[in-house]
């Protein structure tokens, strides 16, 4: 995503359907971003959108975070 500039919810050029599928997970929930200069600014963000608050505060048994910068 970030070598071609754009934001999906492709990643690495799977799609989310079969990372959940791998991962033998019931489903899968992504939160996604770009453009902000701190992890606080972007959590601010999300905790201030009832979508994506919803996919941080929902009940799961597992969490996984990645990040990447541009630069």
């Amino acid at each position: 995503m970030i070598a071609k500039n754009v934001v999906n919810h492709n990643l690495f050029g799977l799609k989310p359907e079969n990372i959940i599928e791998v991962l033998g997970a019931a489903k899968g929930i992504k939160n996604i971003t770009y453009d902000y200069a701190t992890p606080a600014s972007v959590l601010n963000v999300w905790l201030n959108s009832v979508v994506h608050k919803t996919n941080i505060k929902g009940n799961f048994l597992n969490c996984g975070i990645f990040v990447r910068t541009k630069w």
